[in-house]
């Protein structure tokens, strides 16, 4: 045999093998795909015995995925900035000094009158038993 065919029978092969890579590819991406509404996402193995939860084929140990619909971005996966996610706040209201015309609680260890600021909130109001605050978009009622 000389070079020539030697090339070419080399490459019909290596072409052959590529198609049948190819085809098992396009066959493995169907069957990960199913569905092109569902949306896939990860959560932990703890609890295997959880409705709605299959594990995936791709081979990799003890990883769960769950539907969800309804999934809202909380993090840009460029910049890292978080969206839509509320700041988990606590409040304490240890007293309120109750006076007609300057009521004033002590709200965290501080001592505040309405319109003062503390961790993003407004204080809105202040009454005999409840402190009123808010950020705008949520009204939080602190009871003493």
């Amino acid at each position: 045999m000389d070079k020539n065919r030697i090339k070419i029978i080399i490459t019909l092969l290596l072409i052959v093998v590529l198609i049948f890579v190819w085809a098992n590819s396009i066959k493995i991406l169907r069957q990960k795909l199913g569905s092109k509404d569902k949306t896939l996402i990860a959560v932990s193995s703890s609890n295997p015995s959880e409705p709605g939860l299959e594990k995936a084929n791709t081979g990799y140990p003890k990883k769960e995925y769950r539907e969800d619909k309804n999934l809202e971005w909380t993090r840009c996966p460029f910049s890292g900035k978080q969206y839509n996610q509320e700041p988990i706040v606590e409040f304490k209201v240890s007293g309120i000094m109750w006076d007609e015309v300057t009521p004033q609680a002590i709200v965290n260890g501080r001592i505040l009158s309405v319109g003062d600021i503390i961790n993003g909130f407004v204080v809105e109001k202040i009454e005999r038993q409840k402190v009123i605050l808010s950020n705008g978009q949520k009204e939080i009622e602190l009871k003493l």
